[in-house]
């Protein structure tokens, strides 16, 4: 038996499907990743906001350097309840004034004196997000420059990233459905120019004549026997 193609119009939909399908997946990855950019740059800034603070309460008294971490400094990254927060403050000698001894530093280089170093990295066997600034003493008795280490968990910043991607995945999918459907109303339309019916051009892209379709539709539609694989079509005249 002559196996039976499929109809015009499931392999229009087929076609607009898959294409749909492909531009909806590139869409959402590239959400997923401007939203994380997006997250990690509103974390961030609060970070170095609480590395700067830290810096600032560095004080010398009596040839003394001491460092006491002001509350506020922690206050905003804080409000991230399920996140936690590390930090260390090291001397011009590299001895640990205050905070995790074990807390590195990572990527940080002599850079830190102009500008901020934020990068991704791993303590405790959690992955964080590690800010380190820097900043130089000349007093007579203190010579150099202290870092301090400020480092916070993720899961803050990637709950927003799912969240902002969920939201972009939401309204990409409406308005894939929206191309979907109007693709089907203009192909009405077309065929209405060339003086066809919605039943004839529908019975055309299904394969059928128009007494058949009519007689389908009026019976319920088409039935799933038959049609669930093209490996029934076989069977079938």
């Amino acid at each position: 038996m002559a196996r039976r193609e499929p109809s015009i119009f499931g392999r229009l939909i087929a076609l607009v499907s898959v294409a749909l399908i492909v531009g909806v997946s590139v869409l959402i990855t590239a959400a997923w990743y401007y939203a994380l950019e997006a997250a990690n740059q509103a974390y961030d800034r609060l970070l170095v906001g609480a590395a700067y603070q830290i810096a600032e309460a560095a004080t010398i008294q009596d040839g003394i350097l001491s460092v006491e971490p002001p509350t506020s400094a922690f206050e905003l990254l804080a409000l991230s309840e399920r996140d936690r927060i590390f930090y260390k403050v090291v001397d011009p000698h590299g001895s640990t004034l205050t905070g995790y001894d074990d807390l590195q530093a990572g990527k940080a280089d002599d850079l830190a004196l102009n500008r901020p170093i934020v990068h991704d990295g791993v303590y405790k066997g959690e992955p964080v997000r590690v800010a380190v600034i820097a900043r130089a003493f000349s007093d007579p008795l203190v010579q150099g420059r202290i870092e301090i280490v400020v480092a916070q968990t993720t899961e803050a910043r990637a709950a927003l990233a799912r969240e902002l991607t969920l939201r972009a995945a939401i309204l990409v999918t409406i308005m894939s459905m929206l191309a979907l459907g109007g693709n089907i109303y203009f192909t009405s339309k077309i065929a209405a120019t060339d003086g066809l019916s919605f039943q004839q051009i529908a019975a055309i892209m299904t394969g059928s004549t128009q007494a058949d379709y009519a007689a389908m539709m009026l019976k319920g539609g088409r039935s799933p026997d038959g049609n669930r694989s093209k490996s029934e079509w076989k069977n079938r005249g």
